[in-house]
């Protein structure tokens, strides 16, 4: 629920009363820069769905989406579908009553819709939706067609399913991490839904220094240090499972770059680093490390390399 809050709040500047009654709301793509960013929505109501543009942007400014749907009338009362123009109904939704909803199909990830002689399209490419979500939404809008929609137990079985495909996604994405030293990217696709059918995932891996009075930095040799000797190892200090299983720990440690099986351009990254990009501490589990020297005697620099 949170998630389908925080969605209605984004678009409420814009939409205001218009969104009461609203049942879900299914994010359907993603664009622009930070400063003009769009996030294009399916709304689900009791008697119609609307599409609405989330963003900083004036009211009378509509996405493409937006105007190939007429104008939703700006009380119940009026006609779902009379043609009002965003200046009369105040910056009123666009969409189509269940009432004048003919027939829909669908064709790979585009939902074809039939309503008023006309023929409207919500691609589903970007949103990310599974079998479950798909077959809840498709099964909501044939009762809606057939006069039978019971719009708090239809969209509450869809909310269902989207909050499993969520979870289910979060959890493949921590076993992944677990077990590869793939990370998932906060996308565009991400950042609308953690069900993101286009995810892109990030190849981290640290490497480890230990500072040896009279021999300088190098790898770390301590009887203590366990799997740092590695020199390439993951944010838990274990030997990173992508290092190249060809390599022994000598030839890993020569490495100037991650050896890793997923090869390819790795760049250093960090917030706050020395020129070289490292960061110091005295113990690898402590929380802050810095970007001085100092007394510390461990040093470590993250690399990281995305994988789509």
């Amino acid at each position: 629920m949170q998630r389908k809050n925080d969605r209605i709040l984004t678009v409420h500047s814009r939409y205001g009363q218009f969104l009461q009654g609203v049942c879900e709301v299914i994010p359907l793509e993603r664009q622009g820069s930070d400063a003009s960013r769009v996030t294009t929505v399916l709304l689900l109501f009791s008697q119609n769905l609307a599409v609405a543009a989330a963003r900083e942007a004036p009211r009378n400014e509509l996405t493409t989406l937006e105007r190939s749907f007429p104008a939703l009338a700006a009380t119940p009362q009026e006609s779902l579908l009379k043609e009002f123009t965003m200046s009369k109904v105040g910056g009123g939704l666009r969409g189509l009553s269940y009432a004048d909803l003919q027939v829909f199909w669908i064709e790979g990830q585009v939902m074809h819709l039939k309503a008023l002689n006309r023929d409207f399209k919500l691609d589903f490419t970007k949103a990310g939706l599974q079998e479950g979500a798909r077959e809840a939404l498709r099964e909501g809008l044939q009762m809606a067609i057939d006069g039978r929609l019971q719009a708090n137990r239809s969209w509450a079985e869809l909310r269902a399913a989207l909050r499993n495909d969520e979870h289910l996604a979060r959890v493949r994405d921590m076993k992944m991490a677990a077990e590869t030293g793939l990370k998932m990217i906060e996308t565009d696709a991400a950042r609308m839904s953690d069900r993101g059918a286009a995810r892109i995932r990030r190849l981290e891996v640290f490497e480890v220094e230990r500072f040896t009075l009279g021999f300088g930095w190098g790898t770390c040799n301590w009887p203590t240090d366990g799997e740092l000797q590695w020199r390439w190892v993951q944010e838990n200090g274990r030997k990173h499972p992508q290092v190249d299983e060809r390599l022994t720990q000598k030839q890993a440690t020569k490495a100037e770059e991650p050896p890793c099986q997923l090869g390819g351009l790795y760049k250093v990254i960090d917030k706050v680093t020395d020129k070289q990009g490292w960061v110091y501490g005295m113990a690898w589990s402590q929380p802050d490390w810095s970007q001085h020297q100092g007394l510390n005697l461990l040093r470590r620099r993250r690399w990281t390399r995305p994988f789509h």
